[in-house]
């Protein structure tokens, strides 16, 4: 225990010294990478949650194709095609 307490002191000193030699413009630099990496796990999650809504409605579909039969199910997936979503009209 005394050796990890001794190595996370020795890493926590050596990230203090090298911090305190930081320019403004490495401040700058290291505060835009920091935000890119928060944004871009915002995204992928923001990603995640719209792909499992969207899996979530075409499994409640299928269900419904093998309860209705292939024909309604078809016309009814064909219509929400049809239908553009709000993201889909902002991106065009």
């Amino acid at each position: 225990m005394e050796m990890i307490m001794n190595g996370v002191v020795l890493l926590l000193g050596m990230a203090k010294g090298c911090l305190n030699r930081l320019t403004l413009q490495e401040w700058g630099y290291l505060l835009g990478v920091a935000f890119t990496l928060l944004r871009g796990i915002l995204i992928w999650y923001d990603n995640r949650t719209e792909q499992r809504r969207r899996t979530a409605i075409f499994e409640r579909y299928a269900g419904e194709l093998a309860q209705h039969g292939v024909r309604r199910a078809w016309n009814k997936l064909r219509r929400l095609e049809a239908k553009s979503s709000p993201s889909d009209r902002a991106k065009k």
